[in-house]
């Protein structure tokens, strides 16, 4: 499982927040369980928790949100989560 993130204007913490509000909502607002949008909601929330925002915008201008970027995030073998910059 993947969850694009896209980067114009803002950095990569305000994309992935954003994200997480927007899953959110569509969790709350679902009749039924929709465990693919469970699982973003978790990979988004670990990210968020784990990530250490300020060393990956200092690691690539791309993640500052000053140039227009997508982002994938998944978790790698290992189960945490990871991010791939296109």
């Amino acid at each position: 499982m993947t969850i694009k993130l896209h980067l114009n204007g803002h950095c990569i913490e305000t994309a992935a927040k954003e994200k997480l509000k927007e899953v959110q909502d569509e969790l709350i607002n679902s009749d039924i369980s929709d465990v693919r949008l469970e699982e973003q909601y978790q990979l988004l929330l670990d990210f968020i928790h784990t990530a250490d925002f300020k060393k990956l915008r200092a690691s690539d201008q791309r993640l500052t949100g000053l140039v227009s970027t997508e982002c994938e995030l998944y978790r790698d073998i290992s189960g945490k989560p990871a991010l791939t910059i296109f």
